[in-house]
């Protein structure tokens, strides 16, 4: 994984939802790090085998 710079308030956020049935989008404008936002919440995921 490439080293990104942490945004714990903004992954904090993302992570609240994680086990709620409901559809949250992520919108900002263009390399404002929504995919790198995704990438570390993916990172905080366990890996369900």
């Amino acid at each position: 994984m490439k080293t990104y710079t942490n945004r714990k308030e903004y992954l904090l956020k993302f992570l609240s939802y994680t086990d709620k049935d409901l559809i949250k989008v992520v919108n900002g404008f263009r390399r404002s790090g929504k995919s790198t936002l995704f990438e570390l919440f993916r990172a905080e995921q366990p890996i369900n085998d």
